[in-house]
């Protein structure tokens, strides 16, 4: 959650989400009366203009989380983190090598971190809100979560044997899915009323859906256990 544009704030409660990512670096955090991020046990740090006046007196906090005029991504897998480092076009424009939310939300260009099996776990890719296009296939992924990726229009995951879901529900825009040779028993893209290109081949599909998706130009759904195609 994106509120540095947001000037005007006097009372920030975002108590009780899901929130990894949250910037509060709008210029005037001494107008902010009442602060509470609580219940967002996966936020380790808040963006904020002046930590020292915010761990003061914003104490709302979850244990554990801590503020920053800059914070870094949090990317669990040592892989995926060098291949964001190293990534071209650069992400790492300080070159600290650390992705800062900053760093990542700016990112615009397509984003290639497949082809390497040493890539486990992709979290972390939640920063990257602006993306249009990823490419994470030929990895070993256990599990992936695109949801808060709402700009992408094109997913590569292939040949990630091992993931037995991919919730593509929030990808409004997405135009390309490549969801071949997963772990998938189902694929909702009841919500991409854009889809052109669908890929859900070698898996465990037993049922898909297309009636949402008018722009459908290619379907690939072999290798499954379908019993119906609506």
């Amino acid at each position: 959650l994106d509120l540095s544009a947001n000037t005007s704030l006097t009372s920030i409660n975002v108590a009780d989400n899901r929130l990894t990512i949250l910037k509060v670096d709008n210029g005037i955090n001494t107008s902010v009366t009442y602060f509470n991020a609580t219940g967002n046990p996966d936020l380790s740090c808040i963006t904020v203009d002046d930590p020292t006046y915010s761990t003061s007196n914003w104490l709302g906090i979850p244990a554990g989380t801590g503020y920053s005029t800059d914070c870094a991504v949090d990317i669990p897998n040592a892989t995926f983190k060098t291949a964001l480092t190293s990534h071209t076009p650069d992400i790492d424009l300080n070159d600290d090598g650390e992705i800062q939310i900053s760093e990542a939300l700016a990112f615009t260009d397509d984003l290639s971190v497949g082809n390497n099996t040493a890539i486990t776990d992709i979290t972390g890719i939640e920063a990257f809100q602006h993306i249009t296009y990823l490419f994470a296939g030929n990895n070993d992924l256990q599990s992936v979560d695109i949801t808060q990726n709402t700009k992408l229009q094109e997913v590569r995951l292939f040949n990630n044997y091992d993931i037995p879901e991919v919730n593509a529900t929030t990808l409004h825009d997405l135009v390309i899915a490549y969801f071949s040779n997963l772990s998938l028993t189902e694929i909702d893209v009841t919500n991409n009323p854009k889809l052109q290109k669908l890929y859900v081949g070698v898996n465990d599909i037993a049922e898909l859906d297309v009636t949402n998706n008018p722009n459908l130009e290619f379907l690939s759904a072999g290798d499954n256990k379908i019993k119906t195609i609506d």
